[in-house]
């Protein structure tokens, strides 16, 4: 349990690194209007953010309990916890997100564009280096924290190895929900036991049905209807992906149980059956 001392002081704190952030974007728009050739230059080798893949890959993430000695970033960053500096003249930060709704594990479509939308604001395009998210929770030993002041809420990444942080990295990157920079890839023998040891329960590998459907021969299964009406075209492993993390009919999302590379671990074990 966090106290609420405990959470203006993290707020406090991150004030000073947000008015740093919101500096950033108005010096460069400036050289923009100024006709610096680099600022205009930048500007146009500048990837655009996808939101498919900042709603199936990144936001996930802040659900996620990353570690025994951290909270989930949504526990801090909840806009109740903490609130967008626009709403209030006291203590505020950039980085706020969405309040889920009652009973609901993930946010609603409008809530995540917002979400997208608040997020996007602490990158850059193209470079994650000089980005606040994800550097600000970076380990200062790892190349975070200096630039972008220390992040109260403890290291949420130590490394730059960190799964979660590459995801990041490459949606700032400019990486497609789609896959447009390569398939997924997975460790299928991974993904079994992953599959057997977590969702067996519910499905089964040959094409008998269980709680959910059978998954034999998944990847080749034609269109069909959720129970909550979501259509699904085909199975390619981007819509599994989504189906994983978000949930989707009678299935629960359980993308914050598991990290990416998990996910896509049993994906490719399901793309064999």
């Amino acid at each position: 349990m966090i106290s609420k001392g405990r959470l203006k002081g993290l707020s406090v704190a991150f004030v000073v690194a947000a008015a740093v952030a919101l500096r950033a974007p108005a010096a460069f728009e400036a050289a923009q209007s100024a006709g610096d050739p680099a600022a205009q230059a930048a500007s146009v080798s500048q990837p655009s953010l996808d939101y498919e893949f900042f709603k199936t890959r990144v936001e996930p993430i802040f659900l996620k309990k990353r570690s025994p000695n951290h909270a989930r970033c949504y526990v801090c960053h909840e806009k109740s916890n903490h609130p967008p500096c626009e709403s209030m003249a006291g203590a505020c930060g950039i980085l706020s997100l969405e309040p889920l709704s009652p009973g609901s594990s993930f946010w609603t479509e409008e809530q995540s564009r917002l979400n997208f939308k608040t997020v996007s604001k602490l990158v850059v395009p193209g470079n994650p280096d000089a980005s606040m998210f994800p550097m600000h929770p970076l380990a200062p030993e790892a190349g975070g924290g200096n630039q972008h002041k220390a992040h109260t809420g403890g290291r949420q990444f130590e490394s730059q190895n960190d799964p979660d942080f590459q995801t990041v990295v490459e949606w700032i990157r400019g990486q497609k929900a789609s896959g447009s920079s390569g398939p997924i890839k997975g460790d299928a023998a991974k993904g079994k036991e992953i599959f057997e040891e977590n969702c067996e329960i519910c499905h089964e590998v040959s094409d008998q049905d269980k709680v959910g459907p059978g998954l034999k021969g998944i990847s080749m299964k034609g269109p069909h209807k959720l129970s909550d009406g979501t259509e699904h075209k085909d199975h390619s492993p981007e819509v599994l992906h989504k189906q994983i993390v978000q949930g989707g009919g009678a299935m629960p999302p359980v993308g914050a149980s598991f990290s990416d590379k998990e996910v896509d671990d049993v994906i490719e074990y399901l793309m064999k059956l």
